[in-house]
This record gives structure tokens, C-alpha cells and sequence, in this order.
């Protein structure tokens, strides 16, 4: 996959994923009533769906 196709496509799946993970991880924590730390919580796991996304992309480009 050349950097063309890669790029865009790691942005769009950041821009997808990325709410969804961090929207779940808040839910989760709400219903157990903890509300210290959601911030925090949201960008580690906003940064953590973010390196998901760029590694899977990373090895199906490496693929070709």
C-alpha cells in the first residue's frame, strides 16, 4: 500500500475509532461511578487506539 493510500487511511480510522474507544472507556467508568481520572483515562486510551491503528496499518502495508 503506498503512503498515498496509507496516510488517509490511518487518518480515517483515528477519526473513527479513536471516539468510539475513548467514548466506551468513559461509559464504562461512569457506571461504576468513578469520576476521578476520566480525563486521563481518555487520552491514554485514545493514544492507545491510535498506535493500534498506525501499527495494523503499518504491517498490512508491509505486506505488499
Amino acid at each position: 500500500m503506498s503512503s498515498i493510500v496509507a496516510k488517509p487511511l490511518v487518518v480515517l480510522g483515528v477519526l473513527c475509532v479513536v471516539p468510539l474507544a475513548v467514548s466506551v472507556a468513559t461509559a464504562g467508568r461512569l457506571m461504576r461511578g468513578q469520576w476521578r481520572g476520566l480525563g486521563r483515562d481518555a487520552v491514554a486510551v485514545a493514544r492507545a487506539t491510535t498506535a493500534a491503528t498506525r501499527a495494523t496499518l503499518g504491517a498490512l502495508a508491509d505486506r505488499r
